[in-house]
């Protein structure tokens, strides 16, 4: 089953996916989610905190998610310590400069696979991702249980700009692909990209999210 969280006009706790992930009973009926990026996430594991501990509960008895970009939110909320993103506050109440989304939008980026079976896959051990419409998610560093499959130099956006010289953007290498499983027998995974798949994804990065899946 797939399932995906939009929100737009309508009054959130109405969305039958968000219904979904408040209720443990619903949620367990799947066996794998996909959160494409989008901004309500962060939003939703505001308004709703209970999402936080479903989605825990639903890795730990093997259930299994995906998220890429702007849903970081969902693994932040639930895992807070798999992943270290960017900046000093992982999980800001609102946009905030301290928060991850400071890649820069509509660029190439260099990247290198780590794991050595997706490596073979790919029939090659860098590649270039492509990210489409920005701020993007920045990540640091893997946290316990956590794999870095992929790293990549981003330009994200210069934090510490103080005139009109300094440059705008600096380079950031950091992991763009991660899978983190948790301590618990039988326990799924939770995959991340900071890269979209959809619009800008092209036959490699496809792959590569083919073999992710799989790992699911």
């Amino acid at each position: 089953h797939a399932m995906e969280a939009h929100h737009g006009d309508v009054e959130p706790k109405t969305i039958e996916a968000v219904q979904v992930l408040r209720d443990y009973d619903k949620l367990k009926q799947f066996q794998v989610l996909f959160f494409n990026c989008g901004s309500a996430a962060q939003k939703y594991v505001h308004m709703f905190p209970e999402i936080a501990k479903t989605l825990k509960d639903f890795v730990h008895n093997g259930g299994s998610f995906y998220a890429s970009d702007l849903s970081w939110a969902y693994v932040e909320a639930a895992f807070p310590d798999a992943i270290d993103f960017y900046g000093s506050k992982d999980l800001p109440e609102g946009p905030s400069n301290d928060g991850p989304q400071v890649v820069v939008g509509n660029q190439s980026v260099p990247a290198t696979i780590k794991d050595a079976a997706l490596a073979q896959l790919a029939g090659a051990g860098t590649f270039t991702a492509k990210y489409g419409p920005g701020p993007l998610i920045a990540v640091q560093a893997a946290g316990q249980g956590t794999t870095v499959h992929v790293t990549g130099v981003t330009k994200i956006e210069n934090k510490a700009k103080k005139g009109p010289f300094d440059p705008d953007t600096v380079l950031h290498v950091g992991p763009v692909v991660l899978s983190h499983q948790p301590a618990v027998v039988g326990a799924g995974r939770v995959i991340y990209t900071t890269f979209h798949n959809d619009e800008q994804a092209d036959n490699l990065m496809t792959k590569i999210l083919n073999y992710l899946v799989f790992l699911l």
